[in-house]
């Protein structure tokens, strides 16, 4: 996976906008039914080699690990490459969609044919 499959599944640009607002205000964000609560990356830091959700200085959301010390996207390339770039927020992922519910949130059949 590179980056650019990273950027496509953490959402389209407003999408990443609106995430970096709620980050900034550190306010949950809820999308269909799920919420995502946003840590501030100098007060707390996740365990490492757990993926989550980074919300970087620069607007852009991926996602990476944090080990030994140092913030990784999924690809384990450093965060910081330029000397610039640095996560500023952090979430772990929401609960993934339940089995009766498809992902545009309609209920699905359960039933199997006879």
């Amino acid at each position: 996976m590179n980056k650019g499959d990273l950027a496509y599944l953490a959402g389209r640009r407003a999408g990443a906008r609106r995430l970096r607002e709620l980050a900034r205000k550190n306010q949950p964000q809820r999308h269909r039914g799920t919420e995502i609560f946003w840590k501030d990356a100098t007060r707390e830091l996740p365990d490492d080699d757990m993926t989550v959700l980074l919300a970087l200085n620069d607007g852009e959301v991926w996602t990476g690990f944090r080990e030994a010390g140092v913030w990784r996207f999924v690809s384990a390339d450093p965060v910081d490459q330029d000397g610039q770039t640095r996560v500023t927020h952090w979430a772990d992922f929401p609960a993934p969609p339940s089995v009766s519910q498809s992902l545009c949130g309609k209920k699905t059949s359960t039933n199997t044919p006879t």
